[in-house]
């Protein structure tokens, strides 16, 4: 169980970010830890106050697993388990926020289903360890008969498990230190139908989660995924099924620019991962696109108003 201080602590941070944490722990649409540090320093001082990660299976019990009641009952109203998995396809991008992905395949008797996207943090790790715990449980609580996976796999590190809890809660193997979070979920669960099944409200709701997400939006998410190449337009366009100058030609109409989105998308990365990680300097150069440290802090330098290091210190220093 989560100890109740634990437990407010959380909440607490989070409300003091701007999050209202009864409607769900995970980000607004649009927002993801690359662009909101405000969530992240909630994550940490929540760890600060003694959140451990077994806490975090005990409150993806008791929370939705998106921010917004459309985004949850889109995936639920889904007929069955199966098609409430391979709806996360399409809507995790949107939940998640920008270079987070969800893609299901079939892997012998089982599908398997995994999430992608950055994990160099602890709070990374517990923010996707959150996510899989709530979608597994709440679809456990839906379908018409109970189900297990047949095994998860979590980018937590093995030291901070507590293997016992883990394979409790989820009622299966946990293997630790993953790449990617993965679920096995057996074909017989696949086809177990959902209590809350409502395909004409899913198929409505769907498309006005489809509609909410704009143009700019789905570029950005797009240069989060190529942002280690530097985003290049035909990278992105060829993401997104449009030739370079017709995605130049659209972003135009709606007043934006393919530079504009993608330096936004970028320099807030090279902030997080400034903010969030112990990487070195070159590293992050790295995974913004530039070929060497010295040509990444000038350019830094020019943007911000100082150099990576010192922007480092100072964020550490508040």
């Amino acid at each position: 169980m989560v100890e109740r201080p634990v437990f407010e602590s959380l909440r607490f941070a989070l409300e003091r970010a701007g999050f209202d944490v009864r409607a769900g722990l995970s980000l607004p649409p649009g927002l993801g830890p690359v662009a909101d540090t405000n969530y992240r320093k909630a994550w940490r001082l929540a760890l600060e106050q003694g959140l451990v990660a077994r806490d975090v299976l005990t409150m993806a019990q008791h929370f939705l697993v998106g921010s917004l009641a459309p985004y949850d009952v889109t995936l639920f109203s889904a007929a069955t388990v199966g098609e409430a998995l391979h709806a996360l396809t399409w809507l995790w991008p949107t939940i998640g926020g920008p270079g987070e992905s969800v893609r299901v395949a079939p892997a012998g008797a089982a599908l398997a289903v995994e999430w992608h996207g950055a994990r160099p943090t602890l709070i990374d790790q517990l923010d996707a360890l959150f996510s899989v715990g709530a979608v597994v449980e709440r679809l456990r609580q839906h379908a018409t008969r109970s189900w297990r996976p047949s095994l998860v796999r979590l980018s937590l590190d093995a030291k901070l498990s507590q293997a016992p809890a883990f394979e409790a809660f989820f009622q299966c193997p946990v293997v630790f230190g993953a790449r990617a979070e993965l679920v096995l979920v057996p074909k017989h669960a696949t086809a177990l139908k959902l209590r809350t099944a409502n395909r004409l409200m899913s198929t409505t709701l769907r498309h006005l989660v489809e509609r909410a997400t704009t143009l700019p939006e789905q570029v950005q998410r797009a240069v989060a995924q190529h942002a280690r190449r530097g985003a290049p337009i035909e990278d992105v366009a060829a993401t997104l099924g449009r030739h370079p100058r017709q995605l130049q030609r659209s972003l135009e109409a709606t007043g934006k620019r393919y530079r504009e989105l993608r330096d936004a998308v970028l320099w807030a990365e090279a902030r997080w991962l400034l903010v969030e990680t112990d990487l070195a300097v070159v590293d992050i150069a790295g995974a913004v696109g530039f070929s060497d440290a010295a040509t990444f802090t000038r350019a830094f330098s020019r943007w911000q108003g100082s150099g990576p290091a010192a922007y480092r210190a100072a964020f550490r220093s508040t």
